[in-house]
């Protein structure tokens, strides 16, 4: 199969890429989700602590491999970006095969999520860290 680009048209319906096209959700008869266990377990993507090997058991920072790519990683979220206080993940970063990712089935099927959970366990007490928290929520409550 070769890929083929072509000049989006919103005036010609065949050319025409409008933003209901983003999700499956608008049509009943092509749902992309094949399987959904409803929550009953749930496969870690990534992990991010100060003490990985105590904590989750898993090396920090440990390399990834075509062997290892569709495994969580641990790292510690203090050396991301320390002073923004915001993490992003992005579940091709470092991935050997990311820029096959069409070609690649384990890396299709690492990053098709039906459901995300976020667990926090033991937050930092930073108290730098949670007058900043305290601050970010009420400015956002202020903005909405």
């Amino acid at each position: 199969m070769r890929e083929r680009c072509e000049i989006c048209d919103a005036e010609d319906l065949s050319l025409a890429h409008p933003a209901q096209l983003l999700t499956d959700l608008n049509n009943p008869d092509n749902l992309t989700c094949w399987s959904n266990n409803r929550g009953r377990t749930w496969i870690p993507m990534q992990f991010y602590s100060s003490q990985c090997e105590n904590i989750y058991k898993r090396p920090k920072d440990a390399k990834i491999t075509r062997e290892n790519e569709q495994e969580a990683r641990c790292t510690d979220a203090r050396s991301l970006s320390p002073l923004s206080n915001r993490i992003a993940f992005a579940t091709l970063e470092g991935r050997p095969s990311a820029l096959e990712f069409e070609q690649s089935p384990v890396l299709q099927d690492w990053v098709t999520a039906t459901d995300i959970k976020i667990v926090f366990n033991r937050l930092s007490t930073n108290q730098n860290q949670m007058y900043w928290l305290e601050e970010n929520i009420q400015r956002f409550r202020r903005d909405n």
